[in-house]
Protein backbone atom coordinates (compact mmCIF):
# COMPACT_ATOMS: atom_id res chain seq x y z
CA UNK A 1 0.00 0.00 0.00
CA UNK A 2 3.20 2.39 0.78
CA UNK A 3 4.42 1.83 -2.64
CA UNK A 4 1.19 2.61 -4.35
CA UNK A 5 0.37 5.89 -2.71
CA UNK A 6 3.96 7.29 -3.17
CA UNK A 7 3.25 6.53 -7.00
CA UNK A 8 -0.18 8.16 -6.91
CA UNK A 9 1.44 11.11 -4.88
CA UNK A 10 4.15 10.87 -8.17
CA UNK A 11 1.20 11.23 -10.74
CA UNK A 12 -0.10 13.97 -8.76
CA UNK A 13 3.08 15.95 -8.55
CA UNK A 14 3.73 15.35 -11.95
CA UNK A 15 0.41 16.78 -12.95
CA UNK A 16 0.90 19.80 -10.87
CA UNK A 17 4.55 20.99 -11.93
CA UNK A 18 4.94 19.01 -15.42
CA UNK A 19 7.48 16.97 -16.33
CA UNK A 20 11.06 18.85 -17.65
CA UNK A 21 12.78 15.88 -18.19
CA UNK A 22 14.72 14.95 -21.30
CA UNK A 23 13.32 17.97 -23.15
CA UNK A 24 12.75 21.68 -23.13
CA UNK A 25 9.29 22.78 -23.83
CA UNK A 26 10.04 26.52 -23.45
CA UNK A 27 11.50 28.58 -26.87
CA UNK A 28 13.38 31.65 -26.47
CA UNK A 29 11.89 34.71 -28.08
CA UNK A 30 13.73 36.22 -30.83
CA UNK A 31 15.55 39.47 -29.40
CA UNK A 32 18.15 42.03 -30.66
CA UNK A 33 20.48 43.01 -27.30
CA UNK A 34 22.44 46.05 -27.45
CA UNK A 35 25.62 45.91 -25.28
CA UNK A 36 26.31 50.17 -24.95
CA UNK A 37 29.34 51.09 -23.22
CA UNK A 38 29.76 55.15 -23.65
CA UNK A 39 32.54 57.72 -23.72
CA UNK A 40 32.00 59.22 -21.23
CA UNK A 41 30.24 56.99 -19.10
CA UNK A 42 26.87 57.47 -17.46
CA UNK A 43 25.16 58.76 -20.48
CA UNK A 44 21.18 58.15 -20.35
CA UNK A 45 19.76 55.54 -22.85
CA UNK A 46 16.31 56.25 -24.78
CA UNK A 47 15.23 53.72 -26.99
CA UNK A 48 11.81 55.43 -28.68
CA UNK A 49 11.61 58.57 -26.68
CA UNK A 50 11.30 56.41 -23.45
CA UNK A 51 14.44 56.17 -21.06
CA UNK A 52 15.89 52.34 -20.24
CA UNK A 53 19.38 52.81 -18.29
CA UNK A 54 22.28 54.49 -18.19
CA UNK A 55 25.66 53.49 -19.00
CA UNK A 56 27.34 50.75 -19.43
CA UNK A 57 24.03 49.07 -20.18
CA UNK A 58 22.65 45.81 -21.82
CA UNK A 59 19.35 45.75 -23.48
CA UNK A 60 16.89 43.22 -24.72
CA UNK A 61 14.63 44.14 -27.03
CA UNK A 62 11.92 42.50 -29.01
CA UNK A 63 12.60 42.24 -33.25
CA UNK A 64 11.68 45.64 -35.06
CA UNK A 65 12.50 48.75 -35.27
CA UNK A 66 13.69 51.71 -32.73
CA UNK A 67 15.32 54.95 -32.71
CA UNK A 68 18.23 54.85 -30.44
CA UNK A 69 19.45 57.99 -28.17
CA UNK A 70 22.46 58.27 -25.90
CA UNK A 71 22.80 61.74 -24.50
CA UNK A 72 24.85 63.50 -21.44
CA UNK A 73 24.47 66.91 -20.49
CA UNK A 74 26.80 69.09 -22.51
CA UNK A 75 27.43 66.46 -25.14
CA UNK A 76 25.56 66.11 -28.63
CA UNK A 77 23.32 63.48 -28.88
CA UNK A 78 23.71 60.11 -30.32
CA UNK A 79 20.99 58.61 -32.01
CA UNK A 80 20.69 55.27 -34.78
CA UNK A 81 17.74 53.36 -35.72
CA UNK A 82 17.57 50.12 -34.92
CA UNK A 83 15.65 47.67 -37.13
CA UNK A 84 16.39 44.13 -36.71
CA UNK A 85 14.35 40.81 -37.94
CA UNK A 86 16.40 38.56 -36.33
CA UNK A 87 18.20 37.14 -33.05
CA UNK A 88 21.15 39.36 -32.81
CA UNK A 89 23.86 40.85 -30.23
CA UNK A 90 25.19 44.37 -31.00
CA UNK A 91 28.01 45.40 -28.94
CA UNK A 92 28.25 49.26 -29.47
CA UNK A 93 30.88 51.86 -28.27
CA UNK A 94 29.86 55.48 -28.40
CA UNK A 95 31.69 58.35 -28.46
CA UNK A 96 29.93 61.21 -26.98
CA UNK A 97 31.26 64.73 -28.37
CA UNK A 98 31.72 67.89 -26.07
CA UNK A 99 28.68 70.23 -27.75
CA UNK A 100 30.54 71.87 -31.14
CA UNK A 101 32.71 68.55 -32.22
CA UNK A 102 31.59 65.60 -34.58
CA UNK A 103 29.62 62.59 -32.84
CA UNK A 104 31.40 58.78 -33.81
CA UNK A 105 31.04 55.46 -32.82
CA UNK A 106 32.51 51.82 -33.47
CA UNK A 107 31.16 48.77 -33.07
CA UNK A 108 32.90 45.36 -33.89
Amino acid sequence: MRLAAKCVMALVLLQLFGCAIGTSSQQVEPFVRLKIRSEPPGADVYVSGIYYATTPAVLDLGLGQYMLEVQKPGYKTYRRLIKENRTIVIPMNVRLRAEGEALESSEW
